[in-house]
């Protein structure tokens, strides 16, 4: 039985504290949102407190993630192991949309929701120490409550007043930047799409040889550096000329329609869970696309709408990727966890 573990952990450490890095120069980069803290004179008494801002925020992340350090990096490798179907431009194709809206969209909202947590967080991981030490559990519940009532309404009584304006001001630029973003990240992905559809359809001619000729070798690697060199050719002919994104589309079309292929024909079969919904969700995408490059269709919606539906279908591909991860990461916590 394959086992995620006969992987390497280096990969997963370092894209680990790559995120805790980023994180960190996200909250120093937004912090001259919460200078209009300084302007309220009610709580000028933040006026200090508002330099530890990125400190503050950052905090929270730091704890959870390093106190469960190896359950994240566990759950990492379990994440590559299940995605490992997925093409190099495939898994670039879902990493920028995810990313995209976990910077965009899910961190500014969940950030005060991770602050509460450490509430209870900090004073139960205190008083599991203490357990040890202390042999009436009643004393620990005491010290638990003491600590977390203690810890919560500092939290309120400082850090309400951030939260407000960070969630208002963050998410009103957040807002500004999927208005100017959006079409950009929109259209590079239809491009790594369509790349990775090419690979996709290559892959399948091999396969399907190597069914008559068991000696027919599979170019993983080359086929891998065409998606790439794909990837970057069609990404820049996008930017001159926009135009190019309806044959990318159809482009893009080669990948559910491989899925289909191979599910027929029993390719694959191990993979066919997270290949299937991959390939709808690059339906989703070129159908998308497609229609928005329709002049008739065009011209009865305004770009408000449009730009609602681009948004949703990136937010439907980072739901698959990002719900996937989650997923790993909650299962890595099973000491006996097997991998099929």
């Amino acid at each position: 039985m394959s086992n995620v573990t006969d992987y390497s952990a280096v990969l997963e450490k370092i894209i680990l504290d790559a995120f805790l890095l980023t994180l960190l120069i996200y909250y120093i980069f937004i912090w001259r949102y919460i200078v209009s803290l300084t302007e309220i004179p009610a709580i000028t008494v933040y006026r200090y407190l508002a330099i530890l801002f990125p400190i503050i925020m950052y905090l929270p992340w730091l704890i959870v993630i390093l106190y469960n350090y190896d359950t994240f990096i566990y759950g990492m490798q379990l994440f590559r192991y299940r995605i490992r179907m997925l093409s190099i431009v495939h898994k670039a194709f879902y990493a920028i949309l995810s990313l995209f809206i976990l910077f965009v969209i899910i961190i500014p909202l969940i950030t005060p929701l991770i602050m509460i947590a450490i509430a209870f967080y900090l004073p139960y991981l205190i008083a599991v120490k203490l357990k040890s030490f202390v042999t009436r559990s009643f004393i620990v519940i005491s010290i638990y409550i003491i600590l977390f009532l203690t810890l919560l309404l500092g939290i309120l009584l400082m850090l309400v007043p951030f939260y407000t304006i960070f969630l208002r001001d963050v998410l009103n630029h957040s807002l500004n930047v999927i208005e100017m973003y959006l079409s950009l990240i929109f259209g590079i992905s239809i491009c790594l799409g369509a790349s990775a559809g090419v690979g996709s359809f290559i892959k399948l001619i091999y396969e399907g040889a190597r069914e008559y000729d068991k000696s027919v070798n599979i170019p993983q690697k080359k086929i891998n550096a065409l998606e790439v060199i794909l990837a970057m050719i069609f990404s820049a002919t996008y930017i001159f000329r926009e135009s190019f994104l309806a044959i990318a589309s159809v482009l893009l079309m080669l990948s559910p329609i491989v899925t289909l292929i191979k599910r027929a024909r029993g390719l694959g079969v191990s993979e066919k869970t997270v290949d299937f919904v991959s390939g709808l969700i690059f339906i989703v995408f070129a159908l998308t696309s497609l229609l928005m490059s329709i002049e008739k269709y065009s011209m009865l919606i305004n770009l408000v709408i449009e730009s609602h539906i681009k948004l949703i279908a990136i937010i439907i591909a980072s739901i698959m990727f990002l719900g996937i991860f989650i997923a790993s990461v909650i299962d890595s916590s099973r000491k006996n966890y097997e991998f099929r």
